[in-house]
């Protein structure tokens, strides 16, 4: 019989809701003895084919790149005016269409607050974000909308 190290064990707390029509995820995790706040991050999740993005290039790729030094999926057009708490520091294509773009609360300006943090705080950020992301791009709800009405359309 194998002896499993509980300890070694990641854990993560998720918790997931939607606002606005667009998916918010809230983790918690990385608790440890040198980490004992853990590590506090909030993402978004968007349909990138419901996004306009005008005044680009016509080499524009709006799935970002990926950085094989860094190991990660970029997404460079998503900029300072969607305001993720101190700028996005995760983002993931998932699938042909989606993209899983996030935020942590462990910058050295978040030190002191670490153990301020929490659900209600991280929620409120993220629907902020989802705000400013929709004044961005305000077209987004509504080619959501035609996207999810042509795929019924097309099952049917």
């Amino acid at each position: 019989m194998t002896v499993i190290d509980v300890d070694s064990l990641n854990h993560r707390d998720v918790w997931s809701t939607r606002y606005k029509d667009v998916t918010i995820l809230i983790e918690h995790h990385g608790v440890s003895e040198h980490e004992p706040h853990g590590i506090w991050c909030y993402y978004l999740v968007f349909r990138l084919d419901c996004i306009d993005f005008p005044d680009q290039p016509d080499n524009f790729e709006p799935y970002g790149y990926w950085d094989n030094w860094l190991n990660r999926w970029f997404m460079q057009h998503f900029d300072s005016d969607v305001g993720f708490h101190g700028g996005i520091t995760y983002s993931e294509k998932q699938g042909d269409n989606l993209v899983k773009v996030g935020c942590d609360y462990n910058h050295l300006f978040d030190q002191d607050m670490k153990e301020d943090y929490n659900q209600t705080i991280l929620l409120s950020d993220a629907k902020d974000t989802v705000d400013a992301f929709l004044r961005k791009y305000p077209d987004y709800l509504e080619r959501r909308e035609d996207a999810l009405r042509a795929k019924k359309e097309n099952n049917e």
